[in-house]
């Protein structure tokens, strides 16, 4: 489990919000869930996950959101904000 005080230091950038979009998407469409299905194995409401798909302007998740759907891919926080993970 990710220790949020360890990932106090990351930066969010418009690069790694895009890269954690497309990471997000692909992982949920490789298990061939909707949103709604997606949302239920996991802690992100429905409506979280459509707005870090769509990236809607100004929208940055949260930091609970980000560590869950970490987890939930099986890497770290890190690792689904700048690497183009394999689903």
């Amino acid at each position: 489990m990710t220790n949020k005080a360890d990932i106090k230091e990351i930066t969010i950038t418009p690069r790694k919000l895009a890269i954690f979009s497309s990471n997000v998407a692909r992982q949920r469409k490789a298990a061939g869930m909707s949103k709604t299905e997606f949302a239920a194995s996991t802690t992100v409401s429905r409506d979280t996950i459509r707005r870090i798909e769509t990236r809607p302007e100004g929208y940055i998740p949260s930091i609970d959101s980000i560590v869950a759907l970490a987890e939930l891919a099986g890497t770290s926080v890190q690792g689904i904000l700048t690497t183009r993970l394999q689903f």
